[in-house]
């Protein structure tokens, strides 16, 4: 049985003139191989070589983030939740020298059904690209499990720090999807149904350069649209997503999960969005569905990948504080608040009702908080 120790939540700044920072934790850890850590970052630069950060779990005191080259000032904000049974964590950084990135073996992962991928990466370049693209899966290997992360084309200046997480009381589902040069948007059919209250999604994608300004074909938000089917979509067309790799975790003890959908207008920097109260801040994390932190945008005239880049900060039990640094277009993020101090759902509005696309209410923050 999952049993949770405590979560940890940070902030730390990068700065303009540094290439890596590291972070010392308040409570060390007993035991990094059953503690992962999820982060977001916030950034307002147009050079991947600044923006990319990677971030790992150094050892029990110590988080480590690192990018490639200095120039701008990065903010991080996440949560390391550290577990003292029934989790599972096996970690390690690998690096891109051709254009196939070698197949970590997992050796502590011993049951993919109930384990899903966390990386993230920096690396060289000046100019968002495909090879900025990546995706990542886990997958049994004639009976040796292994994970591989597939860029889209050569990139020798890459370094991928991963976890696998083995979460005993949970299930997941995976799959592929990908979308034509047209579609704004692609539903992909899930099932069995999931319990949206206890179930998030995350996804990796990749593709080729298409319009290099047009930074709004290349960024895409994942989320449920009903217990059967996650729906992928974006504000700009005009290139193909070759592949979209995700993965359905459905928790089956006694955590909640709470899906937040934050619309932002060009001008917005910050959205402060009521939740249903979690147990404790201690004990919840957020996450958003893509790994890189991102969601839509609608910016065409450059490459600044900021405007879809966001942190999550839980800074109360029933808010969740969503930023970004650039404000040079219109955004959309899909986020999971995830309480694993949760007995029972707490006060206020069930996270089954939180969206359901078409067929229910879409929680933003626009206008009045509740829309059709």
């Amino acid at each position: 049985m999952a049993t949770l120790r405590q979560v940890e939540r940070f902030a730390v700044t990068l700065p303009t003139i540094q290439t890596s920072v590291p972070y010392t934790l308040a409570t060390p850890l007993l035991d990094t191989s059953k503690a992962f850590l999820v982060f977001g970052t916030r950034n307002s630069a147009n050079a991947p070589n600044q923006y990319h950060v990677s971030g790992e779990i150094t050892n029990t005191t110590t988080l480590t983030f690192e990018r490639d080259a200095t120039g701008s000032t990065v903010e991080i904000v996440g949560y390391v939740a550290e577990f003292t049974a029934g989790v599972v964590v096996e970690r390690g950084t690998v690096l891109s020298t051709t254009s196939t990135v070698p197949d970590a073996i997992l050796s502590s992962i011993t049951d993919l059904s109930k384990a899903f991928t966390l990386v993230s990466r920096h690396r060289q370049g000046t100019t968002f690209g495909d090879d900025d693209a990546y995706d990542a899966v886990i997958f049994d290997d004639a009976g040796t499990n292994k994970l591989r992360i597939n860029q889209h084309r050569d990139n020798t200046g890459g370094t991928y720090r991963w976890q696998v997480v083995q979460y005993d009381q949970c299930t997941v589902k995976r799959g592929n999807a990908s979308m034509t040069n047209l579609q704004p948007s692609v539903p992909v059919p899930i099932a069995p149904a999931v319990d949206l209250a206890k179930s998030f999604l995350i996804f990796y994608h990749r593709q080729d350069d298409g319009t290099p300004a047009n930074i709004g074909q290349k960024l895409l938000r994942g989320r449920f649209t009903g217990a059967t089917e996650v729906t992928f979509d974006r504000d700009n067309t005009g290139l193909a997503i070759d592949n979209i790799r995700w993965e359905v975790v459905e928790f089956t003890d006694d955590v909640t999960v709470e899906p937040v959908s934050s619309g932002f207008g060009a001008t917005d920097g910050l959205n402060n969005e009521p939740i249903a109260p979690v147990s404790a801040t201690d004990k919840a994390i957020a996450l958003a569905s893509d790994q890189l932190f991102l969601g839509k945008g609608n910016r065409t005239t450059d490459d600044v990948l900021g405007e879809s880049m966001f942190t999550l900060d839980l800074t109360t039990v029933s808010n969740l504080q969503i930023q970004r640094s650039a404000t040079v277009g219109s955004a959309d993020v899909a986020a999971y608040v995830i309480d694993f101090g949760a007995g029972t759902p707490g006060p206020g509005l069930s996270a089954q009702n939180y969206y359901l696309g078409g067929n229910g209410m879409n929680r933003s923050n626009r206008g009045t908080g509740w829309v059709s």
